[in-house]
C-alpha cells in the first residue's frame, strides 16, 4: 500500500520537477484559459461600440481607409494596425463578441508566455556555483550531468551549474503577469485594450532577438519589421526600441549605432505614415480629459499621486475601477503632500536597491538598473507631462509591470540562500499570492460583463471619484436607453446634467428617450436645449425638425430644415427631406419655394428623415398592402425613435449592394446571400442570425443606380409582382 502512494506522489511531483520551459509554458496556457474562460462570454462595452459595432471603417477591409484618416488615426494618435485587426475580425465574425473576446485573451497568454521566456533569459538560468553546488556536482555522473544540461541549458563548464530556481522564479513572475488584476482593463476592453496586446507582442519579440550578443542581418531585418508593427499599433511600441539600445549599452554588446539608425529610420517612417497617410499631427484631447486642460505647472502637481496609485494598485489590487478623470489643481494635503511623501520613500527604495546590487555585484547592479529604466520608462509616459485622454487607466500599466516585475525577480534570486532553507514555505506563499489574485482577476472579469453591469458597479466602487464625472453617467444612461430601459436611463443623465450642465449630447439622447416614451414636449424641450449648446448641429436641428413634423407643427419643421440647409446647403438627404415635406403638406407650405431635388409618398405613407440614415419612407403597422385580398407585404417591425413601425428604406445613388452601409444594426452574422429575381431589378436577398431569435432579411433592390433595401423576418414573406408595383410607385424623382 505504502509503495502504491510513494509511486503516486513521485508522478505527480514529476508534473513539475524538473521544471522545464515546455513545462512552464504549458502551466501559463492552462492557467491563462482557466482565469479568462468567463471573460469569453462578456458582450461589447464601453469604446468597444464605438471603435467596432459602430464604426464602419471597420465593416470593410478598405487597406487605405485603415492607413488614412480613420477613428484609430486621429487626435493625438495614429494607429492605423488595431484599425485592420478589427476590420479582419468584423470581417470573419461580424459582431459576435466571443471571438474578439477569445483572441484577446490569446494574445495575453502569448503576451505571457514571452514574459517568461524574457524573465527566464535575463536572469540567468544558469549561475556560478558556490563550494555546495560545486560538490553536487561532482558528485554526478556523466549520464547524470547531460540529462540536467538537457532540462536546465548548456552549463558550459562544470564552474557554471544549472539551476532551476531562475527557472521557477521566472514562471511565479510571469504568472503574476499573466493574472495580476491590473490586467483585466488590457484582456477584458476590446476597443482599446487590444493596443495593449498588439504593441507589446511584436515588441517583447523584438527585444527577445536583440538582447543576444550576435544578431546577424536577416535577424536584424526582423527586429525592425516588429518594432515598426509595435510602433503603428501604439505608440509606446517606441519603448522597446530604447529598452533595446540601453540593453546593448548597459551589457557592451556590438551593433549599438546600428540599432539607433534604424530607430531613426523607424520614426522617419512612422512619422511619413502618421502624416502622409494618416493626416494626424497632435491634438489635445482637453474635451476628454479635464486634467490635459489644466496648464503644465498644475498638471505636475497631479505626479505623485499618479505614480502612487498604480504602485498602489499593483501591490493591493482591491479597488479597481475605468474612467478616472479626478485632478488636483492645489497642493493639499491627500492630494500632493502625503503621495509625494510616499513616491519619494517608493524610489529611496529603488534607489538603495540600485547602490546595493551595485556594490555586491556588477552584473545584478546591471541587471536590476535595466529593469528599474524599464519601469521608469513605462511610468513617465502616464504622469500627464504629455496630456493623455484619462488620468490613469489601468491598461496603461501593461509595459511597466514588467520592469516591476524584473526587479522583484532580481531581488529575489539574490534572497536564495534564504528561502532555499524555507523553500516550502516560500512555496506556499507563492500560490497564495497567485490564488488571491487569481480570484480578484475572475471577480473583475463578472464586472465587464457590459455597459450597465460595469458601470453601475465602478460608481458604486469609486464612490467620491466620479462626483466631476458626467462622461460615466452620460454613459450609462446611454447603455439603459439601449435596453429600454427608460427611467432609469433619465436618472442617469440627470445625474450626468447635474455634473454638467453644457453636455449637449446629453440633451439629444434624453431627448430620444422622452421621444421613446411618446412625451413629445419634453423630447422637443431637451432638444432645444442641445440645439442652443450645439446651434451648427445639422443632426440637432433636423431632429428637431422630425418632432415639429410629427407633432404636426409644419412651419416650425420647414424652419429647422432651413437652418439645417444654410448649415449644409449642398446635402441631397436635407434637402430631399426638406421637399417631402413640402410636397406632402402643400397647403401649409404655400409661399415656400421647393428645391429642386424631391420625392412624392404614396397614400398612407409618411417621410421618414434623419441626416444620419438614408431617405425613405415610414409605413405605418396600422396600414396594408393587399394584392387580391391574399397577399401582404410584410415589412419588418423596425423602431424608428422607439416607434413600431415597418420601414422601406431608399438609399442614394452611385453604390452599390456590396458597400452599401446600412442606416440601421443588422444584429447577428450574414447565414446566406441568395439572388432573386423581380422584373428591371437586381436583386440580392441576405438572411442574418438575430439576437432576438427571429432570422432577418434584408432585399437589396437595384434599379438604375438607385438602392432599394427592405428589411422584414425571415418568417415572413413578400410577393415579388407587390414589391416591384411598390418600389416603382413610391419613390418619383423630379
Amino acid at each position: 500500500m505504502f509503495e502504491h502512494e510513494q509511486d503516486f506522489s513521485f508522478n505527480f511531483k514529476r508534473l513539475f520537477v524538473p521544471l522545464t520551459k515546455k513545462k512552464a509554458i504549458l502551466i501559463i496556457a492552462t492557467l491563462g484559459s482557466i482565469i479568462f474562460l468567463i471573460s469569453l462570454f462578456n458582450g461589447f462595452v464601453w469604446d468597444d461600440i464605438v471603435f467596432i459595432l459602430n464604426n464602419p471603417q471597420v465593416h470593410q477591409l478598405n487597406l487605405p481607409e485603415l492607413l488614412g484618416s480613420n477613428l484609430f488615426n486621429s487626435g493625438a494618435f495614429y494607429r492605423p494596425i488595431p484599425a485592420i485587426y478589427f476590420a479582419v475580425l468584423y470581417s470573419f465574425f461580424g459582431q459576435q463578441a466571443f471571438f474578439y473576446h477569445f483572441l484577446q485573451v490569446s494574445l495575453h497568454i502569448i503576451d505571457a508566455i514571452f514574459v517568461y521566456l524574457l524573465l527566464s533569459s535575463l536572469l540567468d538560468i544558469t549561475k556560478k556555483t558556490n563550494e555546495e553546488d560545486e560538490k553536487k556536482w561532482n558528485s554526478l555522473s556523466g549520464s547524470q550531468r547531460v540529462k540536467r544540461m538537457r532540462m536546465y541549458g548548456s552549463a558550459g563548464t562544470s564552474a557554471n551549474v544549472p539551476d532551476g530556481t531562475a527557472n521557477t522564479l521566472s514562471l511565479f513572475l510571469s504568472l503574476i503577469f499573466l493574472v495580476h488584476p491590473i490586467n483585466v482593463e488590457s484582456v477584458a476592453y476590446i476597443g482599446a485594450g487590444t493596443p495593449s496586446e498588439l504593441y507589446f507582442l511584436p515588441g517583447i519579440s523584438a527585444f527577445l532577438l536583440a538582447h543576444r550578443k550576435n544578431v546577424p542581418g536577416k535577424k536584424f531585418m526582423l527586429i525592425i519589421g516588429l518594432l515598426l508593427v509595435s510602433v503603428l499599433a501604439k505608440e509606446t511600441g517606441f519603448l522597446f526600441l530604447f529598452l533595446i539600445v540601453i540593453y546593448r549599452h548597459l551589457f557592451k554588446l556590438n551593433r549599438l549605432k546600428e540599432f539607433i539608425g534604424a530607430g531613426l529610420g523607424i520614426s522617419v517612417v512612422y512619422a511619413f505614415f502618421r502624416i502622409f497617410l494618416g493626416g494626424v499631427t497632435y491634438n489635445s484631447p482637453e474635451k476628454i480629459s479635464p486634467i490635459s486642460a489644466l496648464p503644465f505647472l498644475q498638471r505636475i502637481i497631479n505626479i505623485p499621486a499618479i505614480i502612487m496609485y498604480y504602485v498602489k494598485t499593483f501591490l493591493f489590487p482591491l479597488h479597481l475601477i475605468v474612467w478616472q478623470l479626478w485632478f488636483t489643481k492645489i497642493m493639499t494635503a491627500t492630494g500632493f503632500i502625503l503621495p509625494l511623501i510616499l513616491c519619494l520613500l517608493f524610489f529611496a527604495l529603488l534607489s538603495g536597491a540600485t547602490i546595493y546590487f551595485y556594490k555586491k555585484e556588477k552584473s545584478v547592479y546591471k541587471e536590476f538598473l535595466f529593469f528599474f529604466f524599464w519601469f521608469t520608462i513605462g511610468i513617465a509616459l502616464l504622469l500627464q507631462i504629455v496630456p493623455l485622454d484619462l488620468t490613469v487607466a489601468d491598461r496603461w500599466f501593461y509595459f511597466p509591470i514588467v520592469g516591476a516585475l524584473g526587479m522583484i525577480g532580481v531581488g529575489l534570486k539574490e534572497l536564495k540562500p534564504i528561502y532555499q532553507r524555507r523553500q516550502k514555505l516560500f512555496y506556499v506563499i507563492a500560490i497564495v499570492l497567485l490564488g488571491f489574485l487569481s480570484l480578484r482577476t475572475l471577480v473583475r472579469t463578472f464586472d465587464w460583463m457590459d455597459n450597465i453591469t460595469l458601470f453601475t458597479h465602478d460608481i458604486k466602487e469609486g464612490g467620491d471619484i466620479y462626483d466631476g464625472n458626467y462622461h460615466i453617467f452620460y454613459n450609462l444612461g446611454n447603455a439603459y436607453s439601449q435596453k429600454k430601459q427608460y427611467t432609469a436611463a433619465l436618472a442617469a443623465y440627470n445625474k450626468s446634467i447635474a455634473i454638467n450642465p453644457h453636455y449637449a449630447f446629453t440633451y439629444a439622447n434624453m431627448s430620444d428617450v422622452y421621444y421613446s416614451q411618446h412625451k413629445y414636449n419634453l423630447a422637443e424641450q431637451a432638444l432645444k436645449k442641445a440645439v442652443k449648446l450645439e446651434p451648427n448641429s445639422v443632426n440637432y436641428l433636423t431632429d428637431l425638425a422630425l418632432i415639429d413634423t410629427y407633432d404636426n407643427r409644419i412651419q416650425d419643421a420647414l424652419l429647422q430644415y432651413q437652418k439645417a440647409l444654410k448649415l449644409s446647403p449642398d446635402d441631397p438627404v436635407l434637402k430631399t427631406n426638406y421637399a417631402i415635406l413640402l410636397k406632402t403638406h402643400a397647403s401649409s407650405a404655400a409661399d415656400t419655394p421647393a428645391p429642386s431635388i424631391a420625392l412624392t409618398a404614396p397614400p398612407g405613407w409618411k417621410p421618414f428623415a434623419n441626416t444620419a440614415m438614408n431617405i425613405g419612407f415610414v409605413y405605418p403597422s396600422s396600414l396594408q398592402l393587399t394584392q387580391k385580398d391574399t397577399q401582404t407585404v410584410a415589412l419588418s417591425d423596425l423602431s424608428h425613435k422607439e416607434e413600431t413601425e415597418e420601414m422601406l428604406i431608399y438609399s442614394t445613388t452611385g453604390i452599390t449592394t456590396d458597400n452599401i452601409k446600412l442606416p440601421f444594426p443588422v444584429t447577428g452574422s450574414l447565414l446566406e446571400t441568395q439572388p432573386v429575381k423581380l422584373p428591371g431589378f437586381t436583386a440580392r436577398m441576405k438572411i442574418y442570425a438575430s439576437s432576438v431569435g427571429v432570422p432577418e432579411q434584408l432585399l437589396f433592390l437595384q434599379k438604375n443606380q438607385q438602392i432599394f433595401v427592405i428589411r422584414f423576418p425571415a418568417n415572413k414573406s413578400i410577393d415579388p409582382s407587390i414589391v416591384n408595383d411598390l418600389v416603382n410607385s413610391i419613390i418619383t424623382l423630379h
